[in-house]
């Protein structure tokens, strides 16, 4: 059975501890990736500058702050480069990873 851990830290190292199992078995794997950030569409009507945020594990990336056009922002050239680490079953496919984007006000957060 699992039990609660009794503080942060403890909570934090058993964390680390499963991370380590769920790769037993499974070979390491580097990419490089670029992402590129295009536009978004549908925004509220406020007129307040906004950014993209992409988040994978402790690693986050922003775009530069640009206004919208009506329901409508774009950007030019904005990309993220980093460095994944994948792992690969025996299948041949790799085990998933999540990654976050998120549109953010300027002067309020998300949107």
């Amino acid at each position: 059975t699992f039990r609660r851990p009794r503080s942060r830290a403890l909570a934090e190292a058993n964390m680390k501890l499963l991370k380590k199992f769920t790769v037993i078995g499974k070979r390491k794997r580097s990419f490089r990736f670029t992402i590129t950030i295009h536009g978004v569409e549908n925004l509220p009507n406020d007129s307040s500058p906004v950014y993209c945020r992409c988040v994978r594990g402790n690693r986050t990336h922003n775009t530069k702050v640009a206004v919208p056009v009506g329901k409508r922002v774009l950007w030019r050239n904005e990309q993220f480069n980093f460095v994944g680490t994948l792992y690969e079953t025996k299948s041949n496919s790799f085990a998933k990873k999540m990654m976050m984007f998120k549109i953010r006000s300027q002067k309020e957060g998300e949107i």
